[in-house]
């Protein structure tokens, strides 16, 4: 009986912080979130470790994903915990809701993670600074 209170689920976020609007996160939805702030942090922990023992010139690679992979798991959190959201009413009102929930930790991320792929693919391939830095305003006003 032990093990068994070792591994009930106990994802109580959605009751310490209310969720707003008629259509918001499930609990089943945070445990899912749960679950990828799980595997960002365990790949965050990998590149990080990896990042003490690099080839040549690649230490900027690990540093670039590492952040992106920290700040994903930091966003991703904000979201599981039923934070980081804005209710927002419906253009068309349909009869299921008419306010449901945005997550805006998720834009967050993106604002942070293309940019990482962007310099990353840039400095790969060799490109100058000039084209890196216009490909990443390119992604931010995309």
């Amino acid at each position: 009986m032990a093990a068994m209170e070792l591994i009930y689920s106990r994802n109580d976020a959605l009751d310490v912080n209310p969720q707003g609007g008629q259509s918001h996160l499930s609990e089943g939805g945070s445990d899912w979130l749960w679950a990828v702030i799980a595997c960002f942090t365990v790949v965050f922990l990998v590149y990080y470790a990896l990042s003490f023992r690099p080839h040549h010139g690649e230490k900027i690679f690990y540093y670039l994903f590492s952040i992106a992979l920290l700040i994903g798991a930091i966003s991703y959190f904000a979201m599981a915990s039923g934070l980081a959201y804005s209710v927002i009413p419906t253009q068309l009102y349909t009869r299921d809701a008419a306010t449901y929930q945005i997550f805006f930790a998720k834009y967050i991320f993106w604002v942070v993670a293309f940019p990482v792929v962007i310099i990353a693919l840039g400095l790969l391939s060799g490109v100058s600074w000039a084209t890196i830095l216009f490909n990443v305003f390119l992604a931010w006003i995309w």
